[in-house]
């Protein structure tokens, strides 16, 4: 085998570890993404899909699906994205994951509420570091124990609940915008 032949060889190692981090990185944010969803005991007919710009608008139509990935678009707005984009590795070195979940006080009865939540992870170990914004501390999630992610569950719930709480700019007859929970300086 030529220098060169071992050069390509090192570059094909290097790319297939790169693709089963990513794999690895992405299956871990999709996971943490449909057990919320369970537990939040969304209807299945109602969680996560492919999505189009369509289904995202800001009307006063419910969307059929109440949960889609999103990415930000370059004025940093969140528009329906698919699973690999919704998922990216940014410049801080952790992966976020974000996605837009829709509320409402009553189903089918104006207003509701679309929510754009963002978690951060790397993995650590056999384990992830997850973070829910900039200024949280970290939550360690292992894949093998189950209570981890109940933690996790827990915690960005009771995240999503302090916001609300918290809030005071509700508008009850205007067109509903997605308001930003977690990071909100990515570029993705």
């Amino acid at each position: 085998m030529t220098k060169f032949e071992e050069l390509c060889q090192s570059f094909g190692y290097a790319r297939n570890s790169w693709f089963e981090y990513r794999d690895k990185c992405q299956s871990f944010g999709a996971r943490v993404v449909s057990g919320f969803l369970k537990f939040l005991e969304i209807p299945d007919s109602a969680q996560m899909r492919a999505a189009s710009p369509e289904d995202v608008k800001t009307t006063r139509n419910l969307p059929e699906n109440l949960c889609t990935w999103a990415k930000l678009d370059a004025d940093g707005r969140p528009i329906p994205a698919g699973r690999f984009d919704a998922i990216r590795l940014e410049e801080d070195g952790f992966w976020h994951a974000r996605f837009l979940l829709t509320v409402y006080e009553q189903p089918n009865v104006f207003p509701y509420q679309p929510l754009l939540l963002e978690f951060a992870f790397k993995p650590s170990g056999a384990d992830f570091r997850v973070r829910l914004s900039q200024d949280e501390s970290e939550i360690m999630v292992s894949e093998a124990k189950q209570d981890t992610f109940e933690a996790l569950n827990n915690a960005l719930l009771s995240r999503i609940q302090n916001y609300f709480k918290d809030s005071t700019d509700w508008e009850r007859d205007s067109v509903p915008k997605p308001r930003k929970i977690g990071f909100t300086s990515g570029k993705q």
